[in-house]
Formats: C-alpha cells, sequence, structure tokens
C-alpha cells in the first residue's frame, strides 16, 4: 500500500508456469495514484491477467515458429495493439457493471480532490479512472520476450553476472510522469525485447514498480538490490526469499518514499545447487 499516505494497494502480480516449467510468464502493474483514476487497481488487475492470457499464446506460437525474425515482426505489430484491446474490453465490461453511478457513495473523498471537469472528463474517458502501466516476461526454454508500458524496471542478471536493463528507455518518463494503458495511443508506447535464447540462458530476471527503484539514490544502488535477492536465493534458498521479502519491501517503502512496490523474480533453478 501507499504506507505514508494510507492508501489501498494499486499494484497488481501475476504468475503462469507452463508445460511443467519449460515456460514461465510473470506480470506486474502499477495503477496510477491520480485521483482520477480511482479504479487503477481494477485496471492493474485487469492489466497483468491480460498479459498473461496473451504471453501464454506466444509461447505456443513461438514454439511454431524457427525463424527469430519472423517471430519478431509478428510480435511487435500486433502485441501491443492485442494487449491494449483485451485490456480495453474487459475495463468496459467492468465499466458497464460498475459505472460511475455510484462514484459518491463508493468513493466520496474523489470529489473533494478533483475538479469538476475532471469528473467531467471521466465521463468522457473511462478508461483513465483504470489507469495503470504494465511490465511482463515470458521466457521458454528457446526465448526471452519482455513488454513495457509506463515506469517500472525490468533488470537481467547474466550467466556471467552482469546486470542489465533489456527494455530500450523512454525518455517521456520522467519525474511522475508515465505512459499508461490508459491513453488512446498505449500500443504505440510499448517497449519490447525479443530475442533466442543461448545455451547461457539468464541466472535471474526481476520486474518491479518504480517503488523500488525510487527507494534508491542511483541506479547502481538499485542493481545491487537485484544482485542480494540472487545472493539469498543462492545462499538461503528460495524459501528464505519467500519468507522475508514482503517485510523486507514494507520496510523499504515505510523508510523511503512510502510508495507501493511489487516485484516478480524468475530465476534459473540450478543455481540452487551450486
Amino acid at each position: 500500500m501507499h504506507i505514508k499516505k494510507g492508501m489501498p494497494n494499486q499494484d497488481a502480480f501475476a504468475l503462469k508456469v507452463l508445460n511443467e516449467g519449460d515456460s514461465v510468464i510473470v506480470a506486474v502493474a502499477d495503477g496510477h495514484g491520480d485521483p482520477r483514476c480511482f479504479r487503477s487497481e481494477i485496471g492493474s488487475s485487469i492489466a497483468v491477467r491480460a498479459a498473461v492470457d496473451l504471453l501464454e499464446e506466444v509461447a505456443k506460437y513461438s514454439s511454431e515458429t524457427s525463424s527469430l525474425s519472423v517471430l519478431k515482426r509478428s510480435l511487435e505489430s500486433n502485441f501491443p495493439h492485442r494487449l491494449h484491446s483485451i485490456w480495453k474490453k474487459r475495463v468496459e465490461q467492468d465499466f458497464s457493471v460498475a459505472g460511475f453511478s455510484q462514484l459518491s457513495e463508493d468513493k466520496p473523498e474523489i470529489f473533494f480532490e478533483i475538479s469538476s471537469d475532471a469528473v467531467t472528463s471521466l465521463a468522457d474517458d473511462s478508461y483513465l479512472a483504470y489507469g495503470t502501466t504494465l511490465l511482463a516476461a515470458l521466457i521458454t526454454r528457446n526465448l526471452l520476450m519482455f513488454a513495457q508500458i509506463g515506469d517500472g524496471d525490468i533488470l537481467v542478471i547474466s550467466d556471467s553476472g552482469e546486470v542489465y536493463s533489456p527494455v530500450p528507455d523512454d525518455e517521456r518518463l520522467f519525474g511522475n510522469a508515465t505512459t499508461s494503458l490508459c491513453s488512446m495511443e498505449a500500443s504505440r508506447d510499448f517497449r519490447l525485447f525479443i530475442e533466442r535464447l543461448s545455451e547461457t540462458p539468464p541466472i535471474l530476471v526481476l520486474l518491479s514498480t518504480d517503488g523500488l527503484s525510487n527507494s534508491f539514490a542511483s541506479e547502481e544502488e538499485f542493481r545491487e538490490v537485484a544482485k542480494s535477492f540472487l545472493d539469498n536465493i543462492k545462499i538461503q534458498g528460495e524459501e528464505y526469499l519467500k519468507t522475508n521479502i514482503e517485510s523486507f519491501l514494507n520496510d523499504l517503502s515505510a523508510d523511503r518514499i512510502g510508495d507501493d512496490i511489487t516485484v516478480g523474480i524468475i530465476f534459473k533453478e540450478s543455481i540452487l545447487k551450486e
């Protein structure tokens, strides 16, 4: 949750393991804290489920397509548009049931925080109320794919120990500014990374909402945290990280900016045996 603001957690997380571990899908989303986005926790939940559903299709398609160039062209052309379309359709379904007629009863504080013009804009653009970012990863035996819209971070630790961010930067993401699934042009704002896996796949992949990186003064400090997660898994084991990561993130949020922090971690099983 927004600990310092006392607001509900607007992040969402989804995980799916396919074919007995041959493929893994992880998605995290950060619903916007803007008062106009008062259903963003629903929007983020819709986003991660839509991403998992679509990436499951990609996993099957990629296994049937031998050419990486054909696969990349197809995904770059179709994936962002399809994901945005699925998200909008599911938002419309939620809105058709909930509407905004109960706004004053459900969220009476909203009217103290947004102007009458903003309320009018919500009536014209219901997607805004559900605004959210999205980060998603698909790892199969022969494919590595990341998709992102908005802020947040995807980090990879290679077999050699290098920590890097595979997804291209977006220079528009500065301060609190972010691209969003609620934008009509969202399909143009996705950043993708797609490559065939070599014989040395990544040791660890980390997806995190921006509350994690924003809790550190530098990119170097943030990347050290990713390394510490890996060290904990290697030394203490998977269960140790599962047991302790929630309290670590809660303490970090409380001590720093107080924002939601959601993390998804995929790691190479063999490191448990090293």
